[in-house]
Formats: structure tokens, sequence, C-alpha cells
């Protein structure tokens, strides 16, 4: 029997930066790296150009250590060439040919193309009024502070209803539900008008023009029954227009998300029903047995009895010939998708894909969604590529990048192992890793070996006319952005490597 088609889809799509031409001013920040001026050359290190472009991206979404030194965007910058010139070296021996390069490579495109094909076909869409902001920044400033009673059925709830009805206070059935496990912030919410419709709209809607005091009816909710009080709701009086105008843009982010999110949906809900996909069952009978082997621990895969089932179904493959990675998972009008394009969607995403382990009922509902997962992804990654998203400029740009940064970190991992490239995706962790003398030495000298042999110049003046947020400042804190929410995660944009921190 078939899984029927289900899902529910959420599309993250990240803030994207002003494409609108540079404001005339001597300096060039973050506003302006989509602006011509980002297409200038900053320096040039061998045959690899670093562009106004590159270097603002890096910077700004980099590790805080060059912020906190002198001369910042001059340490940031020396950094970022010796990792040029060692993803030179690395070309010079034809390393990106390697598997490794060639498959972060692929992932990191299939987001990237993706993610232009939204905000060409989607982000267009998003209209927000000024009426629109003004009502935000209203529902912003309306503080609510909301506490409740929760039953995990219709006749619990129905208790704390009739003590209400004797007249006991609402406070005091609220503090008997408070234990050692149970919190004060599990059973109330300190938010604001705005936030809370974004969160809940059904409890948004249950307390609209209710006054301070007010205690619900009974609702029921995905997990149980509750009751609510509306503590108090009262409104935050702006001091100045600076604090309204930052309110006013917070606003306007957030509802262009919000557009952007349901606008993402509605297109990919489209795209999978004209498809009609449908799970195999009993291919996927197979992958849950195959994924519990391996992604849950030996006991709980042994309290779940699934030995005998596994090997009984590996068994009845092998008999009939049959290789597992090529078992159909997947059909749908146009191809299908096995098993093995699904072990290969899942490889790069481990570190975020996190499966419910509480049974086995509940292990396969994750599996389950996370199949979903792989046929909304790759098949948004068809439809981009099939629309020659791949040839736009953005996307080859960054691909650049990236494919520098991957090459490069081979031929770090190559110095630092001793010559040994390492043959898995941990490579490409850029971690803050302390390195032994050894290692700190054949680094030293491949890297001042590279520079007497390529030629490098830079744009001092190009330099000094970059304006960047945090400079020269020891007090700044890391702060990283990672996409997580697309087809491929990964950093927002190549930085320099945190192992640089080691020369500091």
């Amino acid at each position: 029997m078939n899984i029927s088609f289900k899902l529910i889809i959420t599309i993250a799509i990240l803030s994207v930066f002003s494409s609108k031409a540079f404001c005339q001013t001597e300096f060039i920040d973050i506003k302006a790296a989509d602006s011509p001026k980002g297409d200038l050359v900053l320096a040039e290190a061998g045959d690899k150009k670093i562009t106004v472009r590159e270097f603002l991206y890096g910077y700004e979404l980099g590790p805080a250590f060059p912020k906190r030194a002198k001369n910042s965007k001059d340490v940031y910058l020396n950094y970022l060439i010796n990792e040029k010139l060692l993803a030179g070296d690395g070309y010079s021996r034809k390393l990106d040919t390697n598997s490794l390069v060639k498959e972060n490579l692929y992932g990191i495109e299939t987001d990237l193309i993706t993610e232009e094909m939204f905000k060409d076909q989607i982000l267009k869409q998003v209209k927000i009024t000024d009426d629109n902001i003004n009502d935000a920044v209203r529902k912003k400033l309306t503080n609510i502070e909301l506490k409740w009673l929760f039953a995990p059925d219709k006749d619990s709830i129905r208790y704390y209803v009739n003590k209400l009805s004797e007249g006991i206070k609402f406070d005091s059935l609220y503090n008997s539900q408070l234990t050692d496990s149970v919190f004060a912030d599990q059973r109330s919410w300190n938010t604001d008008v705005f936030n809370m419709e974004q969160k809940s709209s059904m409890i948004a809607g249950l307390i609209k023009n209710q006054k301070a005091g007010s205690i619900s009816s009974p609702v029921k909710g995905p997990d149980g029954w509750y009751v609510f009080k509306l503590v108090n709701i009262w409104k935050d009086v702006l001091s100045n227009e600076s604090e309204l105008s930052k309110l006013k843009e917070d606003s306007k982010t957030a509802l262009e998300k919000g557009a952007m999110d349901s606008l993402s949906d509605s297109y990919v809900r489209h795209l999978l029903e004209n498809q009609n996909p449908q799970i195999d069952g009993k291919v996927f009978y197979i992958l849950r047995l195959y994924l519990a082997k391996y992604e849950i621990d030996t006991k709980k895969f042994g309290e779940w009895n699934l030995e005998a089932s596994l090997d009984s179904a590996l068994n009845a493959i092998n008999s009939a010939k049959q290789n597992i990675n090529d078992l159909v998972l997947v059909t749908m009008k146009e191809g299908s998708f096995s098993i093995k394009d699904f072990i290969d969607w899942l490889k790069y995403r481990e570190q975020l894909a996190k499966f419910n382990e509480k049974d086995f009922n509940s292990f396969s509902g994750s599996v389950e969604a996370y199949v979903w997962r792989m046929v909304r992804d790759n098949s948004l990654t068809k439809t981009a590529l099939a629309q020659g998203y791949q040839n736009k400029k953005e996307v080859q740009e960054q691909l650049g990048w990236w494919k520098d940064k991957i090459v490069y970190a081979l031929v770090r991992d190559e110095i630092i192992n001793s010559g040994e490239i390492a043959n898995n995706k941990d490579s490409f962790k850029f971690e803050n890793k302390p390195l032994s003398d050894d290692a700190n030495k054949k680094l030293v000298h491949k890297v001042l070996a590279l520079k007497q042999k390529n030629k490098i110049n830079i744009n001092k003046d190009l330099l000094n006319k970059i304006k960047v947020q945090n400079e020269n400042d020891p007090k700044t804190v890391d702060v990283y952005a990672v996409k997580k929410g697309g087809i491929f995660p990964h950093p927002a944009f190549p930085t320099i490597d945190l192992m640089w921190q080691n020369w500091q």
C-alpha cells in the first residue's frame, strides 16, 4: 500500500541585501555590495581576484577575531589572500576534480539556484503598504502577558473549569500545575501582539478584544486542552523618531518574510501536487529498518526487535538480485527517487537531521517527513535547473567563491595531515582547531612560498573606502549566519577560516 501525499512545508527565505543603486558617498558598505561598486577588484592573489562584494560579505558575516585586531580590514584581507593562494595551489594540481569538491559544490549550487528562483518568482510578488507597516508597529507596541492551564484530555480540563466556576482563583490552579519538571515559563507567555499572531493565530484570535483578567473557555490544542488567562495588556511608548524608524524597518522585514513564506508554501505545494509523488510502502518499510539500524543506538534497535525484520527484508532483496540503493522509493508523474537518492540527500544534512526516537512509530513518522523534504528539495532543484538559474551571474559568482573555499580546505588538510587529503565531508568544517607546532610550521612555510611565487596586489585606496560595522573593536562577538531553511544547509557566505586565529 502506498503512503498518500501529505506535506507541511515551510520555506525559509533568508533576508536579501538591497540591490538598489548605492547612494553617493565616499564610503562603500554592505548596502552597496550588490551595486556596481561590489564588482570593483580590491585585491589580486596570483590569478585570483577578490572583489569588494566578496570581501564585504565575508568580513561582515565572518568570525570576530580579525575585527578585534588593529587594522581589522587589513587583517581579514591578508588571511583571505592566504586562502586564495592555497586554493590556487590546489587548482594547479587539479584538486578541484576531487569528488568531495564536486559533491559539496553541487549541494551549494542547488541552494543558490533555488534561492534565486524564489527571489525572482516570489519576492517580486510581495507588496507591503504603509498601512500594513503602521498596523504591524501598533501590534509590536502592544504587549501581552498570558498564562494558561493545561490538561491532556477533555475530562481533565473540565475539572479545572468546574473549580473556576466554584470560585477557585485561576492563579491557585495555575500554581498547582507548577512542579519540579513543569516551570512557569512553560505555562506563560510574555510577548507582543504581532509576534503572537505570527506564532499562534489561534491564541491571538482567542484573546482579541479581551480585557486584562479575562479567562477563556476550554480550547483544544494539538497536544491537549487549554484554558487561557489574559493577565495584562499594555502599550509601549517610543521615546524618539529613531526608535520609530527602526521599528518600522523591522516590521517591514517581518511582513515581507511572512508574505514570502506564504507564497513559497503555495508555490511548492502547487509544484508537488502537479507531480503527485507517492511513496512506495514496501520500499519505505525497508528504508526505515535500514535507517533504524544505523541512526539509532544499538540498545534501542534491539528493544524494538527490528533485527529479524531487517534481515528478512535484505534476504528478499538479495534473492530477487536487487540492489537496495536502486529500489524506487518515490514515484512521480515525471521521474522517480530511489533509496540512494534519499541517502545522498541525507548524507550532507546529518548534522541537522534529527529522527524522533521516542518509539518506532515516531521514528517512522520522522523518516517519512524527511522523505517528503527530499522530494521537495530535489523537485525544486530540478525546476530551477530547467529554468536556467544556474547560469545567473549571482550564482556563478558565489559558486566561484565556494569552489575556492573548498579547494583551499583540501590543501589546508593536506598540509596539516602530512600530505594526506581528508576523504570525508568533515574536511569542510572550518573549525578553530589548535594546530601542532609542526603543522603550523608547514602551513607558514607553504604560505610564504606561495607569496614569493605569486604576485599580490592590494588597492589600498579602495580598502580605505570600505566601511564595515565592526572595526578595530576588541568587544566584537562572533555571530554566525547559516542557511538552514533552504535546499542545502551551509554558512550564508564563505568567510575566512577560524583556524587563522592561531596566527593572531
